[in-house]
């Protein structure tokens, strides 16, 4: 009786670390060690009698956070990390009856992250998609033409940049992150890029990782 106690606590705390990766006010690094928490612990979490009601609230809190917030380019930055460890919880996730009902859900989003989010990320979406289909495999869709799109036109445009993918490129120099403009970089960026900075970084380095989006 004791342990299931014991087992319910945690769980409740497990669903408040959840509901505070939702919270707009709750500061970054708190919701990075959140989620740093649910990960390390995600294999009790998968094997507790609550997991069905921990999925239902937690899935509708993760798979907002990651429609609606800004893709990140630079590895280091929290809400990156955080936004990471959320999609490899959900390749985690068993794919067994309980999560059926919110497959089609997390489909559609890991459709859309292909296209605007950062190269990291978007290969653990694609890991998502191949497991989700494999399992499931859901009938035939616009979504999964939209995927068949996407692949055709990353393998389209790589001649186009074959010389920028395998062209050693040496790091970028700053004064400090801020002074980087993102977008315009993006655009000429097509492998991971070590950006070094003469101020120090909110973890106290002086580099920071510049992801690619997402076959641009």
């Amino acid at each position: 009786m004791q342990a299931q106690s014991s087992g319910a606590t945690q769980m409740n705390q497990f669903r408040s670390y959840v509901t505070m990766l939702g919270d707009p006010d709750c500061k970054d690094g708190l919701k990075l060690k959140a989620t740093q928490e649910i990960s390390k612990h995600f294999e009790m979490i998968l094997n507790s009698p609550m997991y069905p009601s921990f999925l239902d609230h937690s899935l509708k809190i993760l798979l907002k956070i990651l429609d609606e917030g800004d893709p990140l380019f630079i590895s280091e930055y929290n809400l990156q990390q955080v936004r990471k460890l959320i999609l490899e919880m959900l390749y985690r996730l068993p794919t067994n009856d309980i999560l059926k009902p919110y497959v089609r859900s997390i489909l559609q989003l890991m459709m859309k992250l292909l296209e605007i989010d950062n190269e990291e990320n978007v290969l653990v979406c694609l890991k998502i998609i191949i497991e989700l289909h494999k399992q499931y495999k859901p009938s035939f869709n616009p979504s999964i033409q939209r995927f068949l799109q996407f692949v055709k036109s990353i393998y389209s445009n790589l001649p186009n940049h074959m010389d920028n993918i395998f062209e050693p490129r040496p790091p970028i120099k700053v004064k400090d992150l801020s002074e980087v403009n993102m977008e315009e970089l993006l655009k000429e960026t097509f492998t991971m890029t070590i950006i070094q900075t003469e101020t120090r970084n909110k973890d106290g380095t002086l580099n920071a990782r510049l992801c690619t989006c997402s076959f641009s």
